[in-house]
């Protein structure tokens, strides 16, 4: 070994005897399989979520066609082919989550529960849902054992409160199970989050109209922090709040902001808005954009 190379290997600040663990590739593979399933199973999770939303949205769209066929209201097929009951487990939630928060939502009583609309109470029933890690091989229009594989939670009630926006989409406000939901009537959907969540990025979803193959605009909810709300894109200005709740029909192409302001202007709520679809449980980074999977 010449001097130089010597020099050099005295030089190096690494241990020469230091050795890498046998099981180190091992394990490095095996954290990168663990990630992937773990992507994977939230993928098909969220695609299961989804494809129950949609199903539910096409059940209520035929609703008055198959009402006046049959005389059975459609929502009471579809939750007897899932095996859940919309008014099973309601009970009144004396915490009253998030009414402190959101002025739209008054308190729940026993009174109040039985009145909620039956249609409200078949949509919260998507959030109560608990589907099963991994679904059941095979066709499940033949399955039947399929009710067992959908479970169903409590629906611990606090608060709630409807309204209407200024361009006149009913919507409603619902705080279940130590979050808030809010609703809409019109496009057979609707979203939860914790307070948290919604002061820093709100509960907001893009939706098209009718037969329009164009989005067509976003309604969405914030909390009583929020003062004014303004769309950050060059040429759009403020947003009108009604009831905590916001609906508005002309948005940018492009993705972009709704900036929500304090009484003092300071921001205090970010909402990203773009036009595909982002999934039910997408995680969010610090920015409060979405994180989608590879």
């Amino acid at each position: 070994m010449s001097d130089d190379w010597k020099r050099l290997r005295s030089a190096d600040p690494a241990p020469t005897t230091a050795v890498p663990p046998k099981d180190l590739l091992a394990s490095i593979m095996r954290s990168q399989r663990e990630q992937r399933t773990t992507r994977r199973r939230r993928r098909r999770l969220r695609g299961i979520l989804n494809l129950l939303a949609v199903l539910a949205a096409m059940v209520v769209v035929g609703y008055g066609v198959a009402w006046a066929t049959t005389g059975t209201s459609p929502l009471d097929r579809f939750e007897r082919m899932m095996g859940l009951d919309r008014n099973a487990g309601l009970s009144v939630d004396e915490s009253a989550y998030g009414l402190g928060h959101f002025s739209i939502l008054e308190p729940m009583t026993d009174r109040g529960l039985d009145e909620l609309p039956e249609r409200l109470k078949h949509w919260l029933l998507l959030p109560r849902m608990v589907l099963p890690k991994a679904p059941p091989a095979g066709p499940r229009a033949n399955d039947p054992n399929w009710k067992s594989y959908v479970k169903q939670k409590p629906g611990r009630i606090g608060a709630w409160g409807e309204t209407t926006t200024d361009l006149g989409d009913k919507v409603a406000v619902v705080s279940m199970n130590g979050k808030v939901c809010i609703v809409f009537d019109r496009y057979h959907g609707g979203d939860c989050g914790t307070i948290k969540q919604v002061e820093r990025r709100g509960l907001a979803t893009t939706m098209r109209t009718g037969e329009s193959t164009t989005w067509s605009g976003t309604v969405g909810l914030v909390t009583d922090r929020v003062a004014t709300l303004e769309i950050d894109y060059p040429g759009y200005g403020e947003v009108p709040i009604h009831d905590n709740v916001f609906r508005v029909a002309d948005i940018p192409t492009d993705r972009f902001y709704l900036l929500g302001r304090d009484q003092d202007g300071k921001v205090v709520t970010r909402i990203f808005v773009a036009r595909e679809f982002i999934p039910r449980g997408t995680e969010y980074d610090k920015r409060g954009r979405p994180v989608f999977d590879d």
